[in-house]
């Protein structure tokens, strides 16, 4: 799951699932939080929240990456239309 810090300085820090219990932990003891987009400072905190953007954005590419599997699927050649090919030609021996 993707998430963002609200800031009161109106800034947001996305922060994804893993991030979570050192954030809420920052903000239990008062210490800044590095995270990988930045440092957390948990004196602006106002709230964590789902990142729907994001997390839309992800659902969105994987679709697009799921239907372009698909259709390498469905044009792939197929081992018996290869096999033909070859029955005309001569085995050397």
């Amino acid at each position: 799951m993707k998430y963002l810090i609200k800031l009161s300085n109106k800034t947001d820090i996305q922060i994804d699932e893993d991030e979570v219990e050192i954030v809420l932990q920052g903000i239990t003891t008062g210490k800044a939080v590095k995270v990988r987009q930045g440092i957390f400072n948990p004196s602006f905190y106002i709230a964590i929240i789902e990142d729907l953007d994001r997390v839309g954005k992800y659902q969105e590419a994987l679709n697009s990456w799921e239907r372009t599997v698909n259709r390498i699927e469905e044009n792939k050649p197929r081992l018996g239309e290869l096999k033909d090919i070859f029955n005309d030609y001569k085995k050397l021996t």
